[in-house]
């Protein structure tokens, strides 16, 4: 299947994410494993290890490094292996692709696509958990590219609806406005 890849995704809520425990998960269809570090930073990796293909999620964290359980190569942050139990030298090409990953407006996002490409700027305006608006019952506003979609939900509930058991009995019209974007 195709996808947009040079643009952001979001993994998750901001604290799904636990200091040093490893989360696997697919976006786009490929796997890959998120953790913090010991000192906060987030990391997003290819969840595969190198040598047996075994998942990374499925390891440890050591600091700012995870390390797999399967052989126990430890991989640094931009994906390099750093370690091999037994082996002192380390292939060049022993590294899993490392993703870019951000946190902001409450979740995670990681960028799917190019390195090279990645602007944190592209991440679009939400209201999270720590906006201090979050909760508001003020209609959404997003801007999707030169469309404003205003949402106004306008529940109108009949002389019935106390009687009824389901709210949705009693339902009768919500609406949906799109309008364009002033330039």
């Amino acid at each position: 299947m195709n996808y947009v890849r040079n643009t952001w995704y979001v993994a998750g809520w901001a604290q799904d994410f636990a200091i040093e425990k490893p989360v696997g998960m697919t976006l786009l269809g490929e796997p890959i494993v998120i953790w913090r570090g010991a000192d906060n930073v987030l990391t997003a990796l290819e969840d595969r290890c190198v040598h047996r293909l075994a998942p990374l999620s499925l390891g440890r964290c050591e600091g700012a490094k995870l390390r797999c359980m399967y052989h126990g190569l430890l991989y640094e942050r931009t994906g390099a292996v750093c370690e091999i139990p037994g082996q002192e030298q380390i292939p060049p090409h022993a590294r899993a692709r490392s993703y870019p990953v951000r946190e902001k407006h409450s979740w995670v996002w990681v960028w799917m696509g190019e390195a090279a490409a990645c602007d944190e700027a592209l991440i679009p305006p939400a209201a999270g958990c720590d906006d201090p608006n979050y909760g508001d019952r003020t209609p959404l506003l997003v801007d999707i590219r030169g469309l404003r979609l205003r949402r106004s939900a306008t529940w109108f509930f009949g002389s019935g609806a106390a009687k009824a058991n389901s709210p949705r009995k009693s339902l009768r019209r919500a609406s949906v406005r799109t309008a364009p974007v002033p330039r």
